[in-house]
């Protein structure tokens, strides 16, 4: 118990570690009026004025996820190391300290409802999946180093097929719930 609450601070300290990372990369080492600026027509193109298909946006977005999670969890099975998952994280607490950083820049204290927006609902889901993997790499780094027992791999399928179906629901919210919460906050401006 206590050394799984050691880890937990762990892993909170490298993405506080990246979260300021990338807050002071924003801050002072990038042009943030440029990026502000391509950013908000971003948002105004896709999410509020509907110039894209929502099938497509669904797909794109399940793919790209996919993409992610199947190389951390191909990597940890394979590699049999977390340090994948600690530069993960890291990279995480960046990006999401430079997106604190440019919404600032560009809503100033709203900021943190255009967060919101952008995060509700699917992020719930990502963050779970996320959660999943670390604990499968922890449970994976308790037992020996060899290869996989065959009873092993099947419960993993069991995993996999859990991650498939969570990227799809996340995938789901992200292409289509969160854009219409995404423009009520916007329009709320």
């Amino acid at each position: 118990m206590i050394r799984e609450f050691k880890r937990g601070y762990l892993w909170l300290f490298l993405f506080v570690a990246g979260l300021v990372i990338g807050t002071l990369f924003a801050n002072y080492a990038v042009d943030t009026t440029y990026l502000q600026k391509v950013f908000i027509e971003n948002y105004q193109v896709n999410m509020i004025n509907k110039e894209i298909l929502w099938f497509d946006l669904f797909v794109h977005t399940f793919i790209s996820r996919a993409v992610v999670f199947l190389f951390l969890c191909v990597s940890i099975f394979f590699l049999k190391n977390k340090m994948i998952l600690y530069l993960m994280t890291v990279y995480l607490g960046f990006a999401f300290g430079f997106i604190i950083s440019l919404l600032t820049v560009s809503y100033g204290a709203k900021s943190y409802l255009v967060l919101a927006g952008m995060m509700f609902p699917q992020f719930f889901v990502y963050i779970a999946l996320y959660i999943l993997i670390i604990k499968i790499a922890d449970y994976q780094n308790m037992g020996n180093s060899g290869a996989f027992p065959v009873g092993e791999l099947r419960s993993y399928k069991k995993v996999v097929l859990l991650v498939i179906f969570a990227l799809m629901v996340g995938s789901f919210l992200e292409s289509y719930v969160n854009p219409v919460f995404f423009r009520y906050i916007i329009n709320s401006f």
